[in-house]
This record gives structure tokens, C-alpha cells and sequence, in this order.
């Protein structure tokens, strides 16, 4: 097909299915309002005649061309074919903006199910929180437990020997104690820790500050569980009784003797001090020194198809427990099309395989650091002399500024090997 196809029938104000004798109307009637006879009382001036001389001798190209028969028949082909093509690229249009909106549908109720997700999993937390430790609070040894000792006390005749009284309370002891395992207790204190506390984490400093809160949480939580078995002093015999807290007995016997016989043999005290507090330095100087050859690139990365939160985490060196604190995610899933923030810790040896050299080109800094995935702190740690800050807006003082990139981890293996052999 030409590209510089005409519609014939436009042209002349008819249906594509009309008549010779239309067709003829058709001319006549346009060949009359093109001549300027037409208009007495007008003086057209060049450009306007040389106009309408123009349309004119379309009018006539049009007309030899739909009057015969041969000639319309293969015009006619080729208008209905542009025509047929023209309605399919609609219909293509029409198909991409449905699909596009179904996508849309389905990203916002894929997003009102996570939601709905994560409060009945909040709700389903503070519930079982608030039963089980107020249960625990009041009885944590179950009613069977009162009612045994009761018994015993009340009839002193069924009691078995000393070793197989002991052994049966044992048992009963474990039996009970199976039901508030240490291992249950403490798994359900850090789900209900992660699920208040995970949207403070942001940083690594926050990770370390979670887990010191954690640990807290966790010896103050085990030691008052220990210490409401006291509450049983009046009502077990003295062999339960010591069985019962044989974990406390034993813990404050071990500090006792700590206490004890911690500062004897020992002729000079200062020096252990001493050289615990240089040890100390050194493991400061050494973290220091790491953090200081290390950079962190911020990558702001769209997830495609394919992609798991697992092989995300390893190309940038992270955990799938970090890349879940810092964006917020309740679980391992994650959607197509949804944006995640990866930081990438790279040493400073290694940065020329993370980072570019391009040209700005003009653009502000915002629009390189949308087209590089990364962000403005990012850029600005990259270029601090290429890019100064003026009341919190980032001026760009060079044609060219360093950006980054992230290959994957074996990516960059490759390079070093191959990097390694040419040498």
C-alpha cells in the first residue's frame, strides 16, 4: 500500500457504496463551488485561486478514477483493506486498555487481600498473646497439678516410697511442663516481638538494637515464668517443690558460688580489666575500619517474572530477613510489578564493578536516579564533588557524574576471574 493513500469517498461527500449517478452529482456539485464564477461578489486573491485550481484538479483525478469501473475495483481493494487494518489496530487498542485495567483490578485486590491478610494475622496474634499469657498468669500448671498435691497431703497413706514418689512427680512435672514448653513459650514471644516491633528496623544499627530488646524481653519473660513456680511453696511437698524449680535452685546456687569464689586467687584484678577493655577497642577499631571500606548503593528495583526474595537477597548480598524488615513485608511473597529497596554493600575495592560513568545529558538528579534504580542519597554519596546541596535542592556541577550499577554476584565473579587470568 502507498503511504500516501487519499479517501476518494471523503473527499467527495459520499458512502464508499454509491452510484455512478451519485458519483457524477458528487463531481458536478464540487467542480461548481471550486470555480470561482461561483462567488460574483468575491475577489480572491493568487494563493486562494491557485488553491482551489489545485482541489479542482483532485476533483477531476478522483472522478476518472471512480467512474471507471477497472479503476474503482482496484481503489476500492485498497481502501477496504486500510479500512479492515485500521479496525483491527482498534480493536488491538481497545483489547491492550481492557488488559491493562484487568491488571490494575487484580493489583488492587491482590492489595486489599494482603492487607485484609496482615490485620487478621495482627488480630489472630494480639488474641493468642492476651489468652495464652493471661492463662499462664493464672495457672501455670493446670488444675490436675493442685488437685495431685492436694491429694497426697490429704492421704499421706498412698504415698509410694521416697525414690518412686520422686520419680512420679517427675513425671507429672514434665508432663505438665510439656504443655508450656520453653521452646513453645519463647517462639510465640518473637512472633508477637517481630510482628510490633519489625516496621522500626530500617537500618543495621536497628537490627541490633531489635535483637538486644528481643533478648531482653526474652530472659525477663523466662524469669518471671520461673518465678511464679514459687507461688507452689505451700502447696507441693518439698521434693516437688524443689523439682518443680529445680532450673531456679540451680541458677541461683551457680551465682552464688560465682559470688563467692570469684575474687579469690585472682593477685591482681586490675590487669584482666585492662586487657578485656583493649580487646574491646580493637573489636571497635576493627568494625569501625570495616564500616568505613565499605559504601551502601541503594538500588530501588521492579520486580519481574521469575524473581524470588531469595535470589534477590543473595545478588545483593543481603538476607531474606533484611530485605523483609526493610520493605515492610509480612511474608517471602512477592508480586510482579511491585518495587523493592535492595542495598547493596559494596567494598570500595570493588566499586568499579558497581558503578558507571555517563553523561547527565541535562537531566536532573531525580530523573537519573528513577533511570539508574537508585536514589538521591545514593548519587550524592557517588559524587560529592560533582553535586552540591543548596537548602535541600541537588545542583549538578558536571557534564559527567559516577552511577551505579548491580550485576548479579556471579556477574562479578566473572569479571575478577577473568580479570585475574589476564594478569
Amino acid at each position: 500500500m502507498s503511504q500516501d493513500f487519499y479517501d476518494y469517498y471523503k473527499f467527495f461527500e459520499i458512502e464508499p457504496t454509491a452510484t455512478p449517478e451519485q458519483i457524477k452529482q458528487a463531481y458536478h456539485r464540487l467542480a461548481k463551488i471550486l470555480h470561482p464564477d461561483y462567488y460574483p461578489d468575491r475577489k480572491f486573491t493568487e494563493s486562494e485561486l491557485e488553491e482551489m485550481r489545485v482541489c479542482f484538479t483532485r476533483a477531476n483525478e478522483v472522478y476518472q478514477i471512480l467512474r471507471t469501473p477497472e479503476l474503482r475495483k482496484e481503489y476500492d481493494k485498497e481502501y477496504y483493506a486500510r479500512k479492515q487494518k485500521k479496525q483491527e489496530e482498534l480493536k488491538r487498542e481497545e483489547e491492550r486498555q481492557r488488559e491493562e485495567e484487568r491488571k490494575r483490578e487484580q493489583e488492587r485486590q491482590r492489595e486489599e487481600e494482603r492487607q485484609k491478610e496482615q490485620e487478621k494475622k495482627k488480630t489472630q496474634y494480639q488474641e493468642e498473646y492476651k489468652t495464652h499469657f493471661e492463662d499462664t498468669r493464672r495457672n501455670p500448671y493446670g488444675e490436675e497439678e493442685k488437685e495431685r498435691a492436694r491429694y497426697y497431703r490429704e492421704h499421706p497413706e498412698d504415698d509410694e516410697t521416697i525414690l518412686g514418689d520422686l520419680k512420679k512427680s517427675y513425671k507429672e512435672i514434665r508432663k505438665e511442663e510439656q504443655k508450656h514448653s520453653f521452646r513453645k513459650r519463647h517462639r510465640r514471644i518473637n512472633r508477637i516481638f517481630e510482628r510490633n516491633y519489625e516496621s522500626e528496623i530500617e537500618t543495621p544499627k536497628d537490627v541490633v538494637v531489635f535483637y538486644l530488646k528481643n533478648g531482653v524481653v526474652h530472659v525477663v519473660g523466662e524469669t518471671l515464668f520461673q518465678l511464679e513456680k514459687l507461688s507452689y511453696i505451700g502447696k507441693d511437698t518439698v521434693p516437688k517443690f524443689i523439682i518443680r524449680n529445680r532450673k531456679l535452685i540451680l541458677a541461683a546456687t551457680l551465682t552464688g558460688m560465682i559470688i563467692s569464689f570469684g575474687g579469690k586467687d585472682n593477685p591482681d584484678p586490675v590487669n584482666p580489666i585492662i586487657q578485656t577493655e583493649n580487646q574491646n577497642d580493637v573489636t571497635l577499631i576493627q568494625t569501625v575500619e570495616e564500616e568505613n571500606s565499605n559504601i551502601t548503593l541503594i538500588r530501588n528495583y521492579r520486580i519481574k517474572n521469575g524473581d524470588t526474595l531469595s535470589n534477590l537477597a543473595e545478588d545483593s548480598y543481603n538476607t531474606v530477613r533484611e530485605l523483609k524488615w526493610i520493605n515492610e513485608l509480612s511474608s517471602d511473597m512477592i508480586y510482579m510489578g511491585d518495587i523493592i529497596k535492595m542495598p547493596y554493600k559494596v567494598k570500595k575495592e570493588d566499586l568499579q564493578y558497581y558503578s558507571q560513568v555517563i553523561q547527565t545529558n541535562e537531566k536532573s538528579l531525580y530523573d537519573l536516579a528513577k533511570e539508574y534504580e537508585t536514589d538521591i542519597d545514593t548519587l550524592y554519596e557517588l559524587n560529592k564533588e560533582s553535586i552540591q546541596e543548596v537548602k535541600g535542592v541537588y545542583i549538578i556541577l558536571s557534564d559527567t557524574i559516577i552511577v551505579p550499577k548491580f550485576p548479579s554476584r556471579s556477574e562479578v565473579d566473572t569479571i575478577k576471574t577473568q580479570n585475574t587470568k589476564s594478569y
